[in-house]
């Protein structure tokens, strides 16, 4: 059986918000209200106001903000929100230290998000490379024909270019690091780096969707011992789809990389046996299947019957494997079963005319029976 990979997620770092009562976060804060000065109140920044300062000076590297006469939470809501959006600002994560401070008629938000500790070599060099990269994978997707073959492209080439790193999904699960950004839960470490953990291959994904103008976000949750993980939900043909890009690149046993798509265009259904979402998280119900790897490529069987097994096995005898999707795990286990348990297998002329072996792997959602003979 396949060993999955551990999915303990980074989220970017949990959200935390420092109030403090006379005293300050740092001296950028201590040097902004250290300033302020008596006088009349400008008008107060509205949304669209305090998204443009954001995104006037996230791209300049700009880490330390402050804010003229601004709310507290709206602040920090435009910024979640920014976060959220663009995996292309790697350096900065959901982190951060904001304070209000109000002098009479005129109030001051300081505001410092958490951000990779290598910001100069982000500055010199980290962010040519990653736009590079991740421009080159895009130029190639572009060149296919339909949104399912881009998407599929982008999957395949993350997968085939990243090893998940089950050591900084240790470190990064721990309360030791704790307000700390760490590469491998970026956009960054997954299509530079090559190792990555949940947070990297999904805001990666995102990253290469947005610039394909293909609908996407992330989407928080757990997997199925409870850990935290993320994963995307992506559009295609007016269709809402999940897809999980990390529980996509297994290793199996041995230790070797394999591609599967368990988890490739699924329905709100099929993600619920395996992930529970978050409950704040707002995402529409994925009802579609035209576009899942397995119907899209006839290789979904639904219910169980030997003749429709035998017919897609030896529609795909070159490559002596084959992966069927069924409507249930009771279906899978009727199939595995008759074929593997009877031996029903060696009945399929592709297979008893090869080396008289077989063997077989179940995934994870009970869905997917993958044949190698």
């Amino acid at each position: 059986m396949r060993a999955f990979k551990s999915v303990i997620c980074a989220l970017l770092i949990v959200s935390v918000l420092f109030s403090f009562s006379g005293c300050f976060v740092n001296d950028f804060i201590d040097d902004v209200f250290g300033s302020m000065s008596m006088g009349n109140a400008p008008e107060r920044m509205n949304e669209t106001e305090i998204y443009e300062y954001f995104m006037d000076n996230i791209p300049r590297f700009k880490t330390d903000f402050v804010f003229e006469n601004a709310d507290e939470e709206l602040v920090v809501q435009v910024y979640d929100s920014i976060i959220e959006a663009h995996p292309e600002f790697f350096w900065l994560g959901n982190g951060y230290e904001s304070l209000t401070e109000t002098k009479g008629a005129v109030s001051k938000v300081a505001f410092s998000p958490i951000t990779l500790d290598e910001m100069d070599e982000v500055e010199r060099g980290y962010a040519d490379e990653f736009h590079r990269i991740a421009g080159d994978i895009v130029k190639e997707a572009k060149q296919l024909s339909s949104d399912y073959e881009r998407v599929l492209f982008v999957h395949d080439t993350i997968i085939e270019s990243t090893d998940y790193d089950k050591e900084a999904a240790a470190l990064i699960g721990s309360s030791s690091s704790d307000n700390i950004l760490h590469r491998e839960a970026t956009a960054y470490g997954c299509l530079v780096e090559g190792e990555a953990v949940c947070s990297g291959y999904s805001s990666a994904f995102q990253h290469i969707m947005n610039k394909l103008c293909i609908e996407c976000k992330r989407v928080s949750g757990t997997g199925m011992n409870g850990e935290s993980h993320q994963w995307n939900i992506v559009k295609i043909d007016g269709e809402n789809y999940y897809i999980d890009v990390t529980w996509d690149d297994p290793v199996t046993d041995d230790g070797r990389d394999n591609l599967v798509y368990d988890y490739f265009l699924i329905t709100t259904e099929e993600l619920l046996l395996t992930h529970e979402i978050d409950a704040d998280e707002l995402v529409p119900l994925c009802t579609a299947d035209e576009y899942n790897y397995f119907v899209y490529n006839g290789l979904y069987v639904g219910e169980y019957s030997f003749r429709a097994v035998e017919r897609i096995i030896e529609d795909h005898s070159r490559e002596r494997s084959v992966s069927l999707k069924f409507e249930s795990d009771d279906e899978l286990m009727k199939a595995q079963n008759e074929l593997l348990g009877e031996s029903r297998i060696f009945d399929i002329d592709s297979v008893s005319s090869g080396a008289g072996s077989v063997y077989y792997l179940s995934g994870a959602n009970g869905l997917v029976l993958t044949i190698y003979w």
